[in-house]
């Protein structure tokens, strides 16, 4: 199901503890605060590997620009690999977790970017995102990927992933959207 949402929400898909409802709720209200200010973070690009993953819902949601970025919801098949990888190779960071899921081009040349914020509520960690640009691919420009975490027995574990992608001049659009590139 895809559908545009017009205001910010967070839909962690979670069972209700206690710890788990009060990350909810402080995400929402930081992705609420960075909306009415302009606030500015970043996001990134998909691995081909992921570019064919199956979205499950859109969102609109804030980003580095004024401009409304709209994300693809991930399947939940890659949310569980990137728990195991994190599990099996013992990832601590969140530039660490986005690495393994979306691996920097150490072979791109140019204006390739790629840059990591993390997103902290009250000096807990409860996301992150990437922002990659300058692809080396010739209809894809650029990739975001928005992590939402949880910690489980002191180990951060990966509740959500959502991307958005925008394209080169003359291969689709311009603007951060759930849609692949032509």
């Amino acid at each position: 199901m895809v559908r545009s949402i017009q205001c910010p929400t967070n839909s962690f898909l979670i069972k209700p503890t206690m710890k788990k409802v009060t990350v909810l709720l402080s995400s929402i209200a930081l992705i609420m605060a960075l909306s009415s200010c302009g606030g500015k973070k970043q996001s990134s690009t998909p691995e081909a590997s992921n570019a064919e993953a199956p979205m499950e819902e859109v969102k609109n949601k804030p980003s580095s620009s004024d401009e409304a970025v709209i994300y693809a919801e991930m399947s939940q098949d890659l949310v569980e690999n990137l728990n195991a990888i994190i599990l099996d190779e013992g990832l601590t960071t969140p530039e660490a977790i986005l690495a393994a899921y979306a691996p920097k081009d150490n072979e791109a040349e140019g204006n390739y970017s790629y840059q990591v914020e993390p997103i902290r509520i009250d000096g807990i960690l409860v996301g992150a995102e990437l922002t990659e640009e300058g692809l080396m691919d010739d209809s894809l420009y650029g990739r975001k990927v928005r992590v939402s975490f949880t910690t489980e027995d002191g180990r951060l574990q990966v509740l959500q992933i959502e991307e958005s992608y925008k394209c080169r001049e003359g291969r689709g659009h311009q603007s951060w959207s759930p849609e692949f590139c032509n």
